[in-house]
């Protein structure tokens, strides 16, 4: 099962970044201002009409949120993880991303990956200027985003 594994580096406390990737408030400055918690644990995250995920918290600590992905719009990502790995030194933050557990490197898999450094250049600006490129604003790759 391949996985998708980026990293970065933000000049940020880790605080920061970390409340950016553990609620529905911080996704929302980043990935999509479409997200709201649905009053279960969950976060919804829409891109408009076309794509919805649905996320479960399944573990939170100072320096790791791990999401699973419980509903999406597409076949592959119901199942996966998305997993943010967090450390700080010298005023910096260091982001490890992963998003585990794809059945296959499809080219839905492969355009993901490509779209998540969008996403994440989008949260890496949020963390340190106070505001991202979340959707429809974020780094356009392709014929559908």
């Amino acid at each position: 099962m391949p996985d998708l594994l980026k990293v970065v580096d933000i000049q940020a406390p880790l605080t920061t970044v970390h409340a950016l990737v553990a609620s529905a408030e911080g996704i929302a400055a980043w990935w999509s201002p479409e997200t709201s918690a649905d009053g279960e644990g969950r976060v919804v995250v829409r891109f408009g009409a076309d794509w919805r995920v649905v996320l479960e918290k399944l573990e939170e600590t100072g320096s790791r949120v791990r999401w699973r992905v419980a509903e999406h719009d597409s076949d592959e990502w119901p199942g996966t993880e998305l997993v943010f790995d967090l450390s700080e030194a010298d005023g910096w933050t260091t982001l490890r991303f992963d998003h585990r557990g794809w059945a296959e490197a499809t080219d839905f898999f492969r355009f993901c990956g490509t779209k998540w450094v969008a996403f994440l250049l989008s949260l890496k600006q949020a963390a340190e200027t106070g505001r991202g490129a979340p959707y429809p604003d974020e780094i356009q790759i392709g014929r559908n985003g």
